[in-house]
């Protein structure tokens, strides 16, 4: 059913969805999911989210194409398969209007577009978006954030772990 947008920004931004809920995957680009996966790691990232673990990761290209929109839904049905999360938090951009409906007949679960806030997730979320004006950017120091995309982004809390 659909949930207003509000509604989602604010439970990802207060974590509520993560210190409620424990068996979360996400979909997305690639680049995105790895820093993720590797803020993950962090137990002070961990305590910050209030999760311990994402349960699943469906990783994709970050340059998402319409052009390839059949591999795409082949590649996400198979994996979803292998999952065992029941909350899905997604952001896949424009093929959403092409894939996201589907989603449900591919695994039985719940799937929330969160959109821009996997950036928040990845430590890149611009502060001036809604409900991020005190969501803290978690970085790694080590880690190359160039390689993600759209790094067009202000943040006046950022942390290096």
């Amino acid at each position: 059913k659909p949930i207003p947008s509000e509604f989602i920004y604010g439970i990802i931004s207060n974590k509520f969805l993560f210190r409620n809920f424990n068996n979360i995957g996400l979909i997305g680009a690639n680049e995105k999911l790895e820093v993720i996966r590797k803020l993950m790691e962090y137990e002070e990232y961990q305590e910050y989210l209030g999760l311990n673990k994402f349960q699943d990761y469906i990783n994709l290209t970050q340059e998402f194409s319409f052009n390839n929109i059949k591999n795409i839904r082949k590649t996400i049905k198979g994996l979803l398969k292998k999952t065992k999360s029941t909350i899905f938090l997604v952001s896949i951009g424009e093929i959403k209007s092409e894939i996201f409906h589907l989603l449900k007949d591919y695994k039985n679960a719940t799937y929330i577009d969160i959109g821009c806030y996997m950036d928040a997730l990845a430590g890149i979320i611009d502060y001036k978006l809604p409900y991020a004006s005190n969501w803290i950017n978690y970085k790694i120091k080590e880690y190359d954030y160039s390689k993600i995309n759209n790094l067009e982004f202000q943040s006046k809390f950022e942390k290096y772990l």
